[in-house]
């Protein structure tokens, strides 16, 4: 009996383990996958296949640029007799938004080789940013200042660009030598946009989640410095979608009888400028030597 209950505890505590080592890696496995992708890696480039898309990949840190939004409030009260107008108080105050951070990973594949630095390409990656915002400010005399006044928001978007691109130099060439690249592509960006406010006395005040599919442009220029430095701008000509809500009567400090309408439109494109580095190009040919 003392044997079989051993025996059981044991076949537990390997059962643990491995379960443990399924879900929760141990340092030792995750050196071994590091390994296996080095290994692998360096197989790839002996044979020179598999690599390009790698050896094409970047990653850019940098700022999406301040840009002009409109915020729109109008406040009413309903009519309670027939011919009695409503009394509205429309207000519309234009700001500039702060700068956003901006990060941003693409790749390109080459389906069609002009010469050895000229290529067309198909892009993708994906490209993310974060806007944090104060719109509305004390100075706007706002018709109700405690609900209204201190709005500050913040707005994530995360994009996918797919599409076309045009390069030239070591962008298609990979090759160390040609230290000067250019390229300019135009995609389409699925896009998960949303969007949070929150009033200083009141909190969590209003939050909208958007998806749709909007134009990305940009252009790059590489230099060739230890490895391929990138500088990219690229601009999303539709800027935010726009957000509205509406309060109704009786709700949120309201009257019985008032409504208030609010509305938020950017203006003009996003704009981004970054700056990173093609990892695998420390590994690309070298025809100087």
């Amino acid at each position: 009996m003392l044997r079989i209950c051993i025996f059981s505890i044991a076949m537990l505590v390997s059962g643990a383990q491995h379960a443990t080592a399924q879900y929760f890696p141990s340092a030792a496995s995750q050196r071994r996958a590091e390994q296996k992708a080095r290994e692998h890696y360096n197989r790839a480039l002996e044979t020179g296949k598999g690599l390009r898309m790698l050896h094409s990949a970047d990653l850019t840190l940098g700022i999406t640029l301040p840009h002009q939004g409109t915020l729109k409030t109008e406040d009413g009260t309903l009519s309670t007799h027939p011919t009695m107008p409503d009394s509205v108080l429309r207000q519309s105050f234009t700001f500039k938004t702060k700068a956003a951070i901006t990060a941003s990973a693409l790749t390109q594949f080459d389906f069609i080789k002009i010469n050895r630095n000229n290529a067309f390409a198909v892009v993708w990656g994906f490209n993310a940013n974060i806007h944090l915002d104060v719109p509305v400010t004390e100075e706007m005399k706002l018709i109700d200042a405690s609900f209204l006044a201190k709005l500050k928001y913040t707005r994530t978007m995360i994009a996918v660009p797919i599409g076309l691109s045009f390069k030239t130099g070591g962008f298609a060439s990979h090759d160390k030598a040609d230290r000067v690249s250019f390229a300019i592509g135009a995609t389409l960006a699925p896009t998960f946009n949303d969007l949070m406010i929150t009033n200083s006395a009141e909190g969590h005040y209003y939050s909208k989640t958007n998806v749709y599919v909007q134009p990305y442009y940009f252009a790059e220029l590489g230099i060739f410095g230890g490895m391929k430095w990138k500088i990219r701008a690229g601009i999303y000509p539709m800027g935010y979608q726009r957000f509205q809500k509406d309060f109704q009567p009786g709700t949120s400090k309201l009257g019985a009888y008032e409504y208030r309408h609010i509305e938020y439109q950017s203006k003009g494109p996003l704009v981004q400028l970054t700056i990173g580095t093609m990892r695998g190009s420390n590994n690309w040919e070298n025809s100087r030597w």
